[in-house]
């Protein structure tokens, strides 16, 4: 197929902007103003997203001494020498390395998995000439946060790695205790097995991290291009993307660093070659718009690879690392972090500020703040027992209403925080002014006071909701940000009614401080979503559904809600306008009939809430069924959130194909989307969704896995979708995974596979994984701001991608994050390194 642009590449930069040192002076709108939720939880890599996506979904990196959001733009490379790399690990066990007692076979498993983190750590190092560095790496036990992990490290498995996947949604490193007859953890792990392991990640960083391809021979079964071949020729001298195993069995440090171009001979001819005609230290200093070999074009999408002290040939690189040793500056800034599900802290700030209120023509009407405290009181609802939850509000004043409380895992207690915190909120009045920038920093203030006295390590998140801009703080965007930029804690803005449209303040908050924003939810069902959403981007929960229901007058109807074996506990929502008289539910088990005795309603300002937790649901359909007594028809919304029994269960991951949630013309809008096992993509899925352009029209959005139509690889798992031509304003997706045929398989085929070690060259490597006969719903929803318009006739459609320009244009979609454009009224500095490699293909 000719001229089609690939959805795995992009433009990938980084900026920086002098933030705004004041408040903004004008009038709110009157409608809805900030709700800020501080997950927390470190801002780390993602996928993305994450971002991924996605949680974390914007990896933080080092550079120079200060921790900074990865983020996309311009960069200096003069300006950068160090640079270190949080990731997050889903490890598929709960061993943490601290409250395991010594002598206990787990806790010498988790320090096999430290020792094989440092070695990664030292083979990052060697590989960019002592450059980069791992920083915190965050461990999620049990196999928590598998969808939005950087790495999914299973019990056994064959090493994979997304090509320049950092950043991005739903991308990561495949990892796992066992390789083959290679164990890097567990009983039969040796000092040399775990250097093997953590160079073998130090391989996978090859691909995750620069973008870069393999250069061993191997035989695959229709291999992709981008793969090794049996007919292939491997450089003439050590090469990290060819056999990173002889660092120690040759004991030749060598081996952990990338080829140059004295051993690219005539007759090389590999993966790397085919995909980029050069060697890897070439294709790493080389400006981008040198990439491409006969056959393909690799327009110029990554960012070029450079050091404040660049290396000079012949060699190319310099050794520091001993195999099989740990090097102290390799260590530098790596911190090892185990975390359980405790470690989740949400604290949710609410605005009562005086916009908040009635509106005086429609006095009878449910108010903004109303409506806020509705959704604020579902969304504390839904979070995860063995987490935690504060609320705050604040006018022109800030008050930490409810301080942060640990929430049990014992139903009565859990119930008890629960009703405490929400009373809370239901407690709020409409105010005076609006200090947004001063509640945010109170917020995460008190989130670190809490860090500071809990047993073990915290993390956190913050979302803003609010109907206009600040006009009362003391803070300045600027501190805010450099604050939670320190604290690792992301903002998640939401922009709702006419003040959220085009609030570039939002934008900003969220994207420089690893966040994500949501743009203008103008009734109950839409701000719900919206909370729910960005919910399942910071934990594990997982969105069933939601429905919108008019109920006629004396009329019935019901919502259907399709729960899975994964799920050990789901909550039912349903709302409406008026009196709890107004509407009768009845909950139907699919296994038991009628549930009773399991709802509670709570009424105020004229809106009605009934939730039901249920634990340990019967797998099937569940059926809401909904009554009206009354003379009058009634509008009802119904919705369902579950939590995975173990591990992560099916994920449902949608973003922005490069990270972030910002778009700049000329840049076409590009999707991902990506269900899955336990972290695992699944193809064969049905991948179902709508698009919402800012005139508010919807229309259905096709997601492509067959490698059409701008999708990079058939039957990988990753659905997308290009947008070439679209509007100025926020584009909301929704989208919606299923597998009623029962077809899914995981697969593989995202990523690069690794090597066999020594004495598995007979291993074959297999693209799919087990088929998934199980049925499963997860929905989600994903918003895109777009900062100026390209063609603006009506709702885009998804066309294939235009041949890509010649040079990186300033701005645009990047790895980790939304960038700004220099036409956004802000001015763009250098920032950080970034070094993803990003590809756009155009196939002859």
């Amino acid at each position: 197929m000719e001229n089609i642009q690939t959805l795995r590449g992009g433009r990938l930069r980084v900026v920086s902007r002098p933030f705004e040192g004041k408040g903004f002076s004008e009038a709110l709108p009157a409608t809805l103003l900030l709700l800020c939720c501080v997950v927390a939880l470190v801002a780390l890599c993602v996928s993305p997203a994450c971002a991924d996506n996605a949680f974390l979904s914007r990896p933080r990196v080092l550079v120079d001494g200060e921790w900074k959001t990865f983020t996309s733009g311009a960069f200096d490379p003069a300006a950068v020498t160090k640079t270190a790399f949080d990731i997050t690990i889903s490890y598929h066990d709960t061993l943490s390395a601290d409250s395991i007692p010594p002598g206990d076979p787990k806790r010498t498993r988790a320090q096999e998995v430290e020792e094989v983190i440092k070695f990664w750590s030292d083979a990052l190092y060697e590989q960019s000439n002592g450059q980069h560095m791992l920083g915190t790496v965050y461990i999620y036990q049990g196999g928590s946060f598998a969808d939005k992990a950087s790495v999914v490290w299973q019990a056994d498995t064959w090493p994979t790695g997304a090509i320049a996947g950092y950043g991005k949604p739903g991308q990561h490193i495949n990892f796992g205790d066992v390789f083959g007859s290679n164990t890097f953890v567990g009983v039969a792990s040796t000092p040399t097995s775990r250097a093997d392991g953590g160079y073998t990640l130090g391989h996978e960083s090859g691909h995750f991290l620069y973008g870069l391809y393999d250069e061993y021979v191997a035989t695959y079964t229709n291999p992709p291009r981008s793969w090794p071949w049996s007919s292939d020729v491997s450089p003439a001298g050590p090469s990290l993307m060819n056999r990173q195993w002889n660092a120690t069995s040759e004991n030749e440090v060598k081996w952990l660093n990338h080829s140059t171009a004295n051993i690219y001979v005539a007759s090389t001819d590999t993966a790397q070659k085919r995909m980029y005609g050069k060697s890897c230290w070439e294709v790493l200093l080389q400006d981008p718009s040198s990439d491409g070999v006969s056959g393909d074009v690799v327009a110029p999408g990554r960012v070029q690879y450079a050091f404040a002290n660049p290396p000079a040939s012949p060699d190319w690189y310099t050794t520091a690392v001993t195999p099989g040793t740990h090097l102290a500056a390799a260590q530098a800034n790596l911190k090892i972090v185990w975390l359980t599900k405790a470690a989740m802290v949400y604290q949710i700030v609410i605005d009562n500020s005086g916009s908040m209120g009635s509106d005086p023509f429609t006095p009878e009407a449910p108010s903004p703040l109303d409506y806020a405290k509705a959704a604020a009181r579902n969304l504390v609802e839904s979070l995860p027992k063995e987490s935690a939850v504060g609320v705050v509000r604040f006018d022109d004043t800030v008050e930490q209403i409810y301080p942060i409380t640990f929430i049990p895992s014992d139903d009565v207690g859990a119930r008890a925080v629960k009703n405490t915190a929400k009373a809370a909120i239901s407690g709020l009045a409409p105010g005076n002014m609006t200090a947004i920038y001063d509640a945010a920093s109170t917020a995460l203030a008190n989130f670190l006071t809490y860090k500071g006295t809990a047993s073990g390590d915290v993390l956190g998140v913050t979302y803003l909701l609010t109907d206009g801009s600040d006009n009362s703080s003391t803070k300045s965007m600027g501190e805010v940000i450099a604050e939670h930029q320190a604290a690792k804690v992301p903002l998640i803005t939401v922009g709702y009614g006419s003040g959220g449209i085009g609030n570039s303040a939002l934008t900003q908050l969220a994207d420089e401080t690893g966040g994500q924003y949501f743009a203008s939810p103008t009734n109950q069902t839409e701000l719900q979503e919206v909370f729910f959403a960005a919910l399942g981007n910071y934990s594990d929960t997982v969105n069933l559904g939601a429905v919108e229901k008019t109920l006629a007058a004396g009329g019935n109807d019901v919502a259907t809600f399709l729960v899975d074996g994964t799920l050990g506990g789901v909550t039912f929502f349903v709302s409406w306008r008026g009196a709890s008289s107004d509407a009768e539910i009845t909950l139907r088990d699919p296994v038991l009939g009628d549930v009773t005795a399991s709802g509670e309603y709570q009424e105020e300002g004229g809106i009605v809430d009934y939730t039901a937790a249920i634990s340990n649901p019967s797998a099937g359909t569940w059926r809401v069924e909904l009554h009206n007594p009354g003379s009058q028809s009634l509008e009802v919304s119904v919705s369902a959130t579950g939590q995975p029994e173990t591990g992560t269960g099916f994920g449902l991951v949608v973003g922005l194909a490069d990270g972030g949630s910002t778009v700049t013309p000329p840049d076409p809008i590009r999707l991902l989307a990506r269900a899955s096992r336990n972290g695992i993509p699944l193809r064969g899925v049905t991948m179902e969704a709508t698009l919402t352009a800012p005139d508010g029209t919807t229309s259905p959005l096709t997601l492509r896995d067959d490698g059409t139509g701008g999708d990079a690889t058939a039957n990988d798992g990753f659905f997308s979708a290009i947008l070439t031509s679209y509007q100025e304003g926020s584009y909301k997706i929704n989208v919606t995974a299923s597998n009623s045929s029962g077809a899914a398989v995981e697969t593989y085929r995202n990523g690069s596979p690794s090597i066999p070690g020594p004495g598995d060259e007979a291993l074959v490597f297999s693209p799919d994984g087990a088929t998934v006969a199980t049925n499963f719903l997860r929905t989600t929803s994903f918003q895109v701001k777009a900062e100026g318009g390209v063609i603006p006739s009506g709702t885009p459609t998804p066309t294939e991608g235009p041949t890509p320009t010649a040079s990186p244009t300033p701005g645009g979609g990047g790895g980790g994050g939304g960038g700004c454009s220099a036409g956004s009224g802000f001015h763009l500095a250098p920032l950080l390194l970034l070094l993803l490699p990003a590809l756009f293909l155009r196939r002859r």
